[in-house]
């Protein structure tokens, strides 16, 4: 059977993905990255525990003759920071007759996908991007919600991660890339703008505590609205659990807002620095929040899905839409050739199928019907 390419197969991300699906295998995971020696370790790791890997040196501009030599039925793309790629990788892929996978959650990236509709149905393949906590894990959670109301008027969504989480540069430079730049989302039934890592708010939970929490731009704030149209609010938060990080990082925000710098991702090894050495504070668990409020039957109904990952687990909830995705791709059920967001292309149990073995718990309030 030909094999799935993961790029990035060993970062924090694109490692967790291997695991999940080594689990049970559905063919050869090549292991691509621009360092071999972590992707080779990573490989042996998953031939002890019974399943075929192999690692491979890959730098993207030698991609199409790895394509061409290897031909992959199918290609995960856990690299990033995708806010600073085109779509060379799902190009090469549809040309290679392979279908696509990204873990991108890149407003503009993950929406515009759809760009490459017509390259992916020609060619008969599946390209979705968004394969992640969002948009995929956050409309999953939000469909499952919103099934049986008349009307849906909100959503409110937010994630929080404990501080001893594992953190790549490449995610301290998208979150700081986006730390007071001007965005778009629904509020009281208007397009208003926020900037990001502003709209300071404070949120608790019993498991968590309180935590700040701030705006942030994802493709979310998009395809909520296409979804349900009747939206008058579509927002999401993001917050980090220290305090004197996250309003350290609320601070600066505003120097991007007032234009006295064009953008913080250039300090994103500084930040990353700091954080490290702030590891050992705070805890590891994590949290991610759905709230859809509608009608139904004259009524107002709100709803809420909560996820709440411990022991350190909260690294495994981005990677679980991935590889429950690859998972339906490969099976006699796959998605139809095209190329889309990955909004609403799981159900939630698939997802959270992937994530049982771990510390991770999801509750649903429905206090109102």
């Amino acid at each position: 059977m030909r094999p799935i390419l993961l790029l990035g197969g060993s970062g924090v991300f694109g490692a967790r993905i291997a695991r999940l699906l080594a689990r049970s295998p559905a063919a050869e995971l090549l292991l691509g990255g621009r360092r071999l020696a972590p992707a080779q370790a990573l490989a042996e790791e998953l031939r002890q525990a019974g399943a075929p890997a192999r690692a491979i040196a890959l730098e993207r501009s030698a991609l199409s003759e790895i394509l061409r030599r290897e031909q992959p039925r199918l290609i995960i793309d856990a690299s990033g920071p995708f806010q600073e790629q085109g779509y060379d990788v799902a190009r090469a892929a549809i040309a290679a007759g392979a279908s696509y996978i990204d873990i991108a959650d890149g407003r503009a990236f993950v929406t515009g996908i759809r760009a490459l509709d017509g390259e992916a149905r020609a060619a008969g393949v599946s390209v979705i991007s968004g394969a992640s906590s969002v948009p995929c894990l956050s409309s999953a959670a939000a469909e499952t919600l919103a099934d049986g109301l008349d009307k849906v008027t909100a959503l409110r969504a937010w994630i929080s991660p404990g501080n001893r989480a594992p953190r790549g540069l490449s995610v301290v430079r998208a979150i700081l890339g986006g730390a007071g730049r001007k965005f778009a989302w629904r509020r009281d039934g208007a397009w208003r703008g926020v900037h990001g890592w502003q709209d300071l708010q404070r949120v608790s939970l019993p498991e968590l505590g309180p935590r700040w929490i701030s705006a942030c731009d994802i493709p979310d704030l998009d395809l909520f609205p296409e979804r349900w149209p009747e939206l008058d609010d579509a927002v999401f938060h993001a917050g980090l659990e220290l305090g004197f990080l996250h309003l350290g990082l609320w601070a600066m925000s505003w120097t991007v807002r007032l234009r006295l710098v064009k953008s913080l991702a250039p300090f994103a090894g500084a930040a990353l620095a700091i954080a490290n050495l702030c590891e050992r504070f705070g805890t590891d668990r994590g949290a991610m929040r759905v709230e859809v409020a509608g009608m139904t039957l004259d009524r107002r109904v709100s709803r809420a899905w909560t996820l709440i990952a411990g022991s350190g687990d909260g690294p495994w909830v981005p990677a679980a839409p991935a590889a429950a995705l690859a998972r339906r791709m490969l099976s006699d059920d796959p998605p139809t050739p095209g190329a889309r967001s990955a909004f609403d292309a799981l159900p939630l149990a698939a997802i959270l199928a992937e994530l049982r073995p771990f510390d991770i718990i999801t509750r649903e309030e429905r206090p109102h019907g």
